[in-house]
């Protein structure tokens, strides 16, 4: 018969140095440095922006604000690679890449947006700039997902028209106001939040109008080329005299939204109502 003997000290020892091991590994991950997630929405699986393979950009906070206009395309117009066609105060469609219209495909809150902005520039997009919360710049392969003539990019106004349900403040409104002197133009917004125990609404209201932009004097030239033809010559001449940009002005732009989510045990319902 053989004898085995087991020295429980080294056994101890192992045990002791184990879980020292494992302690410092949670030690280090505790101190380490955590940084803010920054989820796209218009990504199917709500992705954050670092987890994304495809080029994404995200205007919000201050950035936001400062930057926010009358209309989509000037208020993405500061972001890289994007410029505004513009058709006045009131219409503005980004530009992409060189790549608009229908190539450009714009979204509120993931849904297209559906207006005739696509085929006919001189067209309004038909999203409120005003309520938004964020808008997201989706760029490269991956917006063929949204559409097989997406090929330019996916821009999605972020409003939360229908309450998230994750605020944690009972009630809360923001009062904007906008003056510009170059056209007289003024532009009221407002935005209300609030829930009552499992009710979560949400009501967002925008007017803008104004008139017509002022021109400088324009310099007299005192030599023209003869063989300029006489119309031009002529409506050269009655443009000289004015001091208005004619048909520049916004007679009035109006948006109402209002949406509202209930939330109970196994889910929650949802609804918005808007009108622009």
């Amino acid at each position: 018969m053989k004898n085995l003997s087991v020295s429980l000290p080294h056994l101890g020892m192992l045990s002791v140095l184990m879980i020292s091991h494992v302690q410092a590994e949670e030690q280090v991950t505790e101190e380490g440095l955590q940084l803010d997630k920054v989820v796209i929405s218009a990504h199917s699986f709500d992705q954050g922006q670092d987890e994304m393979s495809q080029l994404a950009s995200l205007l919000n906070g201050e950035d936001l604000i400062r930057q926010r206009s009358n209309n989509l395309g000037e208020t993405l117009s500061t972001q890289v690679g994007i410029h505004n066609s513009s058709y006045g105060l009131a219409v503005g469609r980004p530009v992409i890449r060189g790549m608009s219209g229908a190539r450009v495909k714009v979204l509120q809150g993931g849904i297209d947006s559906l207006d005739a902005s696509t085929v006919s520039p001189d067209h309004g997009v038909n999203v409120d700039i005003h309520s938004a919360n964020k808008i997201e710049v989706l760029r490269g392969p991956a917006t063929i997902m949204y559409g097989s003539g997406a090929f330019g990019g996916v821009v999605n106004v972020v409003d939360e028209r229908i309450p998230s349900g994750q605020s944690d403040v009972d009630f809360n409104t923001e009062i904007r106001t906008q003056y510009d002197s170059v056209n007289q133009g003024k532009t009221f917004a407002l935005k209300n939040q609030g829930n009552a125990k499992q009710i979560y609404w949400q009501l967002s209201a925008s007017h803008a109008r104004s008139d017509e932009y002022a021109l400088p004097p324009l310099a007299e030239h005192e030599e023209h080329h003869e063989d300029e033809a006489e119309e031009e010559h002529e409506e050269h001449e009655e443009h000289a005299s004015e001091d208005q940009l004619a048909n520049s002005d916004v007679s009035y732009s109006n948006n109402i939204t209002f949406g509202t989510r209930y939330v109970f045990d196994s889910g929650y319902f949802g609804i918005a109502l808007s009108q622009s």
